[in-house]
């Protein structure tokens, strides 16, 4: 994971949602789209954020990949999320209502530890991590791209942790 880009996401989702963080996003994943544009990408987020990031990624991913390349969004959440809260960004942005009411269909309750979720027909894997940042030396698959919110300090707490069990991953 050393030569994995970051991304610093904006910290207030649904004020800057379609400026900084979509165009972000937008940029690099269309970078990876031109490098090696069929095949697979995995993304970590150390922050969920709302859900901000997978949902712009997966939008983004949708309109510019071909159907046989699969996402692969891996997301770490410390802490329980309202699945409820996805429902007000349906509204707010309507382009997200499928895969949010998607979301809300297969989200399993809090329980530490990995919980996959399969969207879009299996086009798109969305890995949620519930609970310590310690869990993600679990990870054996590489990483692409990592999301970290340099706004959030929950965020900038997990690339610490992160750097920490580095060593111990790799050392198994």
């Amino acid at each position: 994971m050393q030569d994995t880009p970051l991304i610093k996401a904006d910290a207030e989702w649904p004020a800057t949602f379609q400026s900084a963080l979509h165009h972000t996003q937008t940029a690099l994943l269309s970078h990876l789209a031109t490098s090696h544009p069929q095949s697979n990408q995995s993304i970590l987020s150390l922050d969920w954020a709302q859900g901000a990031a997978f949902l712009a990624t997966c939008q983004h991913w949708l309109t510019t990949r071909p159907a046989t390349a699969r996402l692969h969004f891996v997301s770490l959440i410390p802490s329980t999320f309202p699945v409820s809260n996805l429902q007000s960004i349906a509204q707010q942005y309507p382009e997200f209502a499928s895969l949010i009411h998607q979301l809300q269909a297969m989200w399993p309750r809090w329980q530490t530890g990995f919980h996959r979720l399969h969207l879009v027909q299996g086009q798109i894997s969305l890995t949620l991590v519930f609970g310590d940042p310690a869990q993600l030396c679990e990870i054996s698959s590489p990483i692409d791209l990592i999301y970290l919110n340099l706004a959030t300090p929950s965020s900038l707490t997990n690339a610490h942790s992160m750097q920490a069990i580095a060593s111990p991953c790799h050392a198994k």
